[in-house]
């Protein structure tokens, strides 16, 4: 998969050279390093007293549960009863199947038939997916948790030629996506094609938060091990943030990159951790854009034999690694998505558009800092629903009007 094209990539400070590098790692994974521009002595300079306490400042504006924002006015869902979706999932893993089962549920609530097509990633599997739900004339298809819109354009196509609207889910950035100013806040060659609305998600503003934790925590001298996967959107910007924070706000750290294939992380990331860490003892942090990875990461750190030593932040805030949060292991913070909150969103973009409203330009959809500090407010083990408060089903709720 392609990243999503973004027009502020030349606004990004670019780092220096690199100091060290973890040159063929593994075979198949790419790397690239940015070295401090002043070596690092392990004591905070005065410039390094002043990027902590703003790092710090940015972390703690996301510690606590956040505030439900209308999305749009409320509307009435009288008639959505008897109506039909088509969802196809980016792929079927934890993260996904958490979110598609609350939004069924949501479905059934107001009568509204579901159908849900289970994949395993890949592209012909979306095509073949949505084919099939084409064929059986559905009144929306969403194609959900980040699947490209991209890859199945002529189906997009397809379903407009047909009268079916399209809307894409947690695919786009919030930030990217608003300045687009777009009618269904994608590229207007998507909309065009047939993709009536998304639903965009803060990926890049998460991984700047995850690089302020880590300054903060590092007392602004960290080297860190940024995971990402080149083939799986929107890794580009989520990159482009962490760098550029490291780099505005930490010029003594060191940053690494390593691209590994989505479909690889099970099998590679381990051994990529591992020798990244046999290579630089001063590193310290690993982070790898989505948590799914945080396990495998662990795992690395573990062959190293360096657990409790090195930390790891993520993004996504999948229940089993907010667990690993909770069980003190090396996994330090996961920035949370409410994956409850998430099903409503989505409905109710779905709803608007199958009631014939104006989509919303923008569902609000938040996150929140996990850490060992507040983690215990998400449960014990940590539930679907903990740790964001209940606001948002009252308020969701309160839009759709019968």
């Amino acid at each position: 998969m392609k990243e999503p094209p973004r027009s502020r990539g030349s606004g990004f400070r670019r780092l220096a050279v690199p100091a060290f590098a973890l040159a063929s790692v593994l075979a198949g994974c790419s790397t690239s390093s940015s070295a401090p521009s002043t070596p690092g002595s392990g004591s905070t300079t005065a410039a390094g007293s002043g990027a902590v306490a703003y790092a710090r400042a940015q972390v703690a504006r996301y510690e606590g549960a956040p505030t439900f924002v209308a999305p749009g006015p409320a509307f009435s869902v009288s008639k959505l009863r008897g109506k039909s979706i088509a969802v196809i999932p980016a792929t079927s893993n934890e993260y996904d199947n958490t979110i598609e089962t609350q939004m069924k549920a949501i479905a059934a609530q107001y009568g509204v038939h579901y159908t849900e097509y289970p994949n395993q990633g890949q592209p012909t599997q979306w095509v073949s997916s949505l084919n099939q739900a084409i064929a059986t004339k559905p009144n929306l298809i969403i194609l959900n948790t980040a699947l490209d819109p991209r890859q199945v354009l002529p189906e997009v196509k397809q379903a407009k030629a047909q009268g079916i609207p399209v809307i894409a889910t947690h695919f786009f950035d919030q930030t990217y996506s608003s300045t687009l100013k777009t009618s269904c806040g994608a590229p207007a060659s998507l909309c065009a094609a047939g993709l009536t609305a998304t639903v965009n998600a803060p990926f890049d503003l998460a991984t700047k938060i995850e690089s302020d934790w880590i300054i903060a925590d590092s007392n602004a001298n960290a080297h860190v091990l940024v995971i990402t996967a080149n083939d799986a959107a929107p890794t580009a910007g989520m990159v482009s943030a962490a760098k550029a924070e490291f780099g505005q706000h930490c010029p003594a750290c060191q940053v690494t990159v390593a691209n590994v294939l989505v479909s690889e992380w099970t099998s590679k990331i381990p051994t990529l951790v591992q020798t990244a860490l046999a290579r630089d003892p001063n590193l310290h942090y690993v982070l790898p854009v989505f948590d799914f990875g945080a396990p495998y990461a662990a795992n690395g750190v573990a062959l190293a034999g360096k657990t409790g030593q090195v930390k790891i932040v993520s993004y996504n805030g999948t229940q089993s690694v907010l667990a690993m949060v909770e069980n003190h292991s090396s996994v330090a913070l996961d920035v949370g998505e409410p994956l409850d909150w998430l099903a409503y969103a989505f409905m109710d973009q779905a709803f608007r558009v199958l009631a014939g409203v104006a989509p919303a330009a923008d569902e609000h959809t938040p996150f929140r800092v996990f850490t060992a500090a507040n983690v215990a407010a998400t449960g014990t083990p940590p539930t679907v629903t903990g740790g964001y408060g209940n606001a948002y089903i009252q308020g969701y709720q309160s839009l759709w009007q019968h």
